[in-house]
């Protein structure tokens, strides 16, 4: 065939696995790889992904493998854009004899067309266990058709219809009612495909073999969390339930949070990412994680409402502090600028910002207006005469004293700031004792 075989499919031939991501095999690499996988019976899976296999010969190809009796169980072709004309010859030798461990389809943009393909292979008896259709474009019409299938053939263990348009009622509805009454759905992936479900739920949590359950991002309300709540000791097998990012209301989480103190539920991991929920919720999902039988449950959720208090900083504090710090920097004056303020408040009790700021400069003390401007916000003095602001320092000197008690003036210990002391009280005279003596 003159083609140059790529040096790590013939070292796989020997192997169970094939990673050929993002190679850049054209449609006639394909084919002559398939041509050796046909009768090959040790390689189990082959990857594909990011390959662009959109020529139908390369198609046509990997579906004529599939028919051959080879050891081949899973194949991975993400990203591959074989569009809905490449599903036909892809899965055209698909049945009962030759069943699909895993077949992965997704971001290859086969929209409904690829699907009802996909489906009527499905319905004629082709068995894949774990089916990959996410980013696909697919609308309800094909959750419609995948349910109509799947109630011919009860195959699929691991459904992923993930990013994809399910807006309309009809087919996820039907979808869901049928994958309730599977016995080989094990796993399912319904994120961001826009579902509104309700009563549906309760049908799809009685699925008897379902373990992950993962609805996330959709449009789930209120009505779909109660019945949630209500039906989730049917679902016996289920361990991940997913409900992350859906527009439910913290009652609404409190109510879900609440099934879990019971033995029935089984779940194991309940996850409300991106919802908000209440300070009784954290407090509630604390105890039940402390119960014995909750060791190793996980519970996740978004925001706690009312679980914080807002801490505002006194401007006071601030103010009072930066002047601290600029008193500390002016190191060519010899007084302290603090110190100065105490002093000057004796006999000056408000200023202008402009002018304490010349005043302070006058002593080669080294103020900001900024900060001026802040000390007349925070501690507003009376207007003057002309109608300006002023900083009330009698109110600055005291927040000082309350920030740095060591800057409180010693008690005056002169001796005319003592208090007076009591007089002494009257000694009789001794002439007059004496006479008293004398009488008795």
């Amino acid at each position: 065939m003159k083609i140059m075989s790529v040096g790590l499919f013939y070292r796989g031939l020997l192997g169970k696995e094939i990673d050929l991501r993002y190679y850049g095999i054209s449609p006639k690499g394909v084919r002559a790889m398939c041509m050796a996988l046909a009768n090959n019976h040790t390689v189990q899976q082959l990857d594909l992904t990011g390959n662009f296999l959109q020529d139908k010969d390369a198609c046509y190809h990997l579906g004529q493998m599939l028919g051959d009796r080879n050891a081949l169980q899973s194949l991975v072709l993400s990203g591959c854009r074989i569009g809905p004309t490449g599903v036909p010859p892809l899965v055209v030798y698909l049945s009962r004899q030759r069943p699909m461990q895993q077949l992965d389809l997704s971001k290859n943009d086969i929209k409904d067309l690829g699907v009802s393909y996909l489906a009527q292979a499905i319905a004629s008896g082709a068995i894949i266990k774990q089916l990959n259709l996410s980013y696909n474009d697919l609308s309800s019409d094909s959750a419609l058709m995948l349910a109509k299938a799947f109630g011919f053939n009860d195959c699929v263990s691991h459904l992923d219809l993930s990013w994809n348009n399910f807006t309309g009622a009809r087919g996820p509805i039907a979808l869901c009612r049928r994958l309730g009454h599977s016995t080989s759905l094990v796993k399912l992936d319904l994120s961001w495909t826009g579902l509104h479900l309700t009563t549906e739920l309760r049908i799809l949590l009685g699925a008897p073999n379902l373990k992950i359950l993962i609805l996330s991002n959709n449009r789930l309300t209120s009505v779909a969390a109660g019945i949630i709540a209500k039906y989730m000791h049917l679902a016996r097998r289920l361990r991940v339930l997913d409900l992350s990012s859906n527009p439910f209301m913290p009652a609404d989480a409190m109510l879900i949070l609440d099934k879990m103190r019971l033995k029935q539920v089984r779940v194991r991991e309940l996850m409300m990412d991106n919802i908000v929920v209440s300070k009784e919720f954290y407090d509630e999902m604390q105890e039940i994680l402390a119960l014995r039988f909750r060791k190793y449950t996980k519970i996740t959720h978004g925001t706690v409402l009312r679980n914080y208090s807002i801490q505002l900083h006194d401007l006071r504090t601030i103010t009072i502090k930066r002047l601290a710090y600029t008193a500390k920097e002016n190191k060519k004056s010899k007084v302290n600028m603090m110190d100065f303020i105490m002093e000057y408040q004796k006999t000056q009790n408000s200023v202008e910002p402009g002018e304490f700021v010349k005043l302070l400069s006058s002593m080669n003390m080294q103020l900001d207006h900024d900060t001026a401007n802040e000390l007349m916000h925070v501690f507003p003095g009376p207007k003057n005469e002309n109608g300006s602001k002023t900083i009330n320092l009698g109110a600055v000197v005291e927040y000082i004293y309350r920030l740095y008690p060591d800057k409180l003036p010693p008690p005056d210990s002169s001796p005319s700031a003592s208090p007076p002391k009591s007089p002494p009280k009257p000694k009789s005279p001794k002439g007059k004792k004496k006479k008293s003596k004398k009488g008795n």
